[in-house]
């Protein structure tokens, strides 16, 4: 196999490679094939959505994998941080076009390519560096250094704002930005934990299970699409009331994840966010078992 690049004993070869853009695939299909996934698209059901589906979910996806692969060699060629942050937003603006055009004009995972191909820079600058799995959570600080000073600050010079700009002056949440300059918490302490945890039950339950654990903590901005910040503390609370349960592990906990499924959905309530997140939880958690073993 072509060596791409060889530091010292540790070599990134392309099968590497290819294994973390399969592995990144794998995590995004394996998110949107779970189910009962409360307000989200799965093969039972469209969720909160009116305008795509589990094949519109899929044809996109196939979309990305060429982009995760120009997100690893622009991760080896380059050492610093705010040039690969700057080639990594062009690679991203380009996929957001494929997706659409592949989903006629909806939007399936714009959020899903910003945080997976800041991962994935990360963990190939991670392998460069001989770090540890724990590492990754450095480099994606070190990509993202004061991402939201440099996206909110002068909003009020700004004529016209994004839906994140404005809720950042509504209710002071960052959304994704804040999670990746901060490492991403929420799967570090939380996500991989329980899905870590939750090994007794079978891949779907686990995926539903670590959902409603990331439910339980994150200010999910696109719930705030249609509802205000109270819908959100309210979602919260059920998802915390959920696993108190016990969860994917307890006939009330399944009963009661089936009700917020059928609550959110009627009311067009999207988690996308925590569906994001489920997805880089999936992801990481494979490239600690098979990359950093």
């Amino acid at each position: 196999m072509k060596n791409l690049l060889k530091i010292e004993d540790k070599i990134v070869s392309e099968e590497l490679i290819f294994r973390i853009v399969e592995l990144a695939q794998k995590a995004i299909l394996y998110e949107v094939s779970s189910y009962p996934t409360p307000g989200l698209v799965s093969p039972v059901s469209n969720g909160c959505h009116t305008d795509m589906n589990f094949y519109t979910f899929i044809d996109s996806t196939m979309s990305l994998n060429k982009y995760f692969l120009k997100t690893c060699i622009v991760s080896l060629e380059n050492c610093d941080y705010d040039v690969i942050f700057n080639k990594l937003r062009d690679i991203g603006i380009e996929a957001e076009t494929d997706m659409l055009e592949r989903t006629n004009g909806v939007n399936t995972h714009k959020g899903m390519i910003f945080i997976m191909i800041v991962t994935i820079s990360a963990i190939i600058i991670n392998i460069k560096k001989h770090g540890k799995f724990i590492n990754i959570r450095d480099e994606i600080k070190n990509l993202t250094k004061d991402l939201s000073k440099k996206d909110f600050d002068k909003l009020d010079e700004k004529k016209k704002l994004t839906y994140g700009e404005k809720l950042f002056i509504k209710y002071n949440l960052k959304g994704i930005r804040g999670e990746v300059e901060e490492g991403l918490p929420i799967i570090f302490n939380v996500a991989l934990k329980t899905f870590k945890e939750s090994s007794n039950l079978n891949i779907n339950d686990r995926l539903v299970q670590t959902l409603i654990s990331i439910m339980a903590v994150n200010d999910d901005t696109t719930v705030l699409h249609r509802k205000d910040i109270d819908m959100l503390y309210y979602i919260k609370q059920c998802c915390k009331n959920i696993l108190n349960i016990g969860g994917m592990n307890s006939t009330s906990g399944r009963l009661s994840i089936d009700e917020l499924d059928k609550e959110l959905s009627v009311h067009r309530i999207s988690p996308g966010g925590s569906a994001d997140l489920l997805a880089l939880t999936m992801f990481l958690s494979d490239v600690e078992k098979i990359i950093f073993n």
